[in-house]
């Protein structure tokens, strides 16, 4: 099966939020951490808010959404 990268980068995206724990993490972080183009990433970010997986804090900082930990 092939995966493509938007879902391959959100996958790992999403692991490294549920790594940092509580709390927000700047999108600079997870693009360093796990080597995606910010741009890129910041586009993956969005959408997982759109769906509710996601939530954004200050300058930019994302966090899992309590419905997206519960899942």
């Amino acid at each position: 099966m092939r995966v493509t990268a938007k879902v391959d980068y959100a996958l790992r995206a999403a692991l490294e939020l549920a790594a940092a724990g509580e709390g927000p993490v700047k999108g600079e972080r997870i693009a360093q951490a796990q080597d995606i183009p910010l741009k890129f990433l910041e586009n993956i970010l969005l959408e997982l808010r759109h769906h509710g997986l996601v939530q954004t804090g200050q300058d930019p900082r994302y966090e899992q959404s309590s419905c997206a930990t519960a899942r």
